[in-house]
């Protein structure tokens, strides 16, 4: 009896498994940090758990956005949509626009929690705080400097007027401007301007080269950043 499939279907279980544990495992290191992050830096109990439960509620809505894609990316435009889903509105504040690119399973989960932090952000003292204020989502690819380079914005008009930079640092600020650059190898800052918070990412793009084709998840003829 010839079993090759059959052998060749129980190495893909082991494999399937294989990797499976080792998310988890991802997984719950990022709930140890998470954890420990805000509740050193929150006085009051009960906000340090609303918090908390935000952020975990924000990585769950990743964990789905990925699955549904079998852990093979995503694309930014559904990173964008699912991170800001929760604050959206009848009359929607967010505006956004940008190409049809895919992410790696990884850097869209810290997307994700970015995007998060800047709405929860707004929502407190910005764009969000108001019933005019709006955020402008954006991002392009260009070349810079010979490289072509992922270029993302987020900013936010018709809200209260920012006077000063804030003086303590919090897990989202330090999380958006450190995390998200070292997972992608880019830059990102955060700009207190008068009219309103500008965040501006940037990070190498390549094409796909991981053995997942564009192709497997959207329309062919689109590349992904790493």
């Amino acid at each position: 009896m010839d079993i090759t499939s059959l052998k060749t279907r129980e190495e893909r279980t082991r494999l399937i498994l294989g990797e499976f544990a080792h998310r988890i495992k991802n997984n719950m290191t990022m709930v140890q940090s998470i954890a420990r992050l805000t509740l050193k830096t929150t006085r009051s109990d009960e906000k340090a758990l609303a918090i908390f439960q935000a952020r975990l509620s924000a990585l769950a809505n990743a964990q789905n956005l990925l699955i549904r894609n079998d852990w093979r990316g995503a694309s930014l435009s559904d990173v964008v949509e699912e991170a800001t889903k929760p604050f959206d509105r009848d009359f929607s504040p967010f505006h956004v626009t940008g190409d049809e690119i895919f992410i790696s399973s990884r850097l869209a989960k810290v997307m994700i929690f970015a995007l998060h932090e800047l709405c929860t952000n707004a929502m407190k003292y910005g764009a969000l705080s108001t019933g005019d204020g709006e955020v402008l989502v954006s991002w392009r690819v260009a070349d810079v400097d010979g490289v072509r380079t992922l270029l993302f914005s987020w900013r936010e008009q018709h809200g209260p007027a920012i006077h000063s930079v804030p003086g303590r640092r919090g897990f989202g600020t330090r999380m958006i401007e450190r995390w998200l650059a070292q997972e992608a190898g880019g830059t990102a800052t955060l700009r207190y301007l008068e009219e309103g918070l500008l965040f501006e990412f940037s990070a190498p793009f390549v094409a796909v080269d991981d053995g997942v084709t564009p192709s497997d998840i959207r329309p062919s003829g689109e590349d992904r950043i790493i």
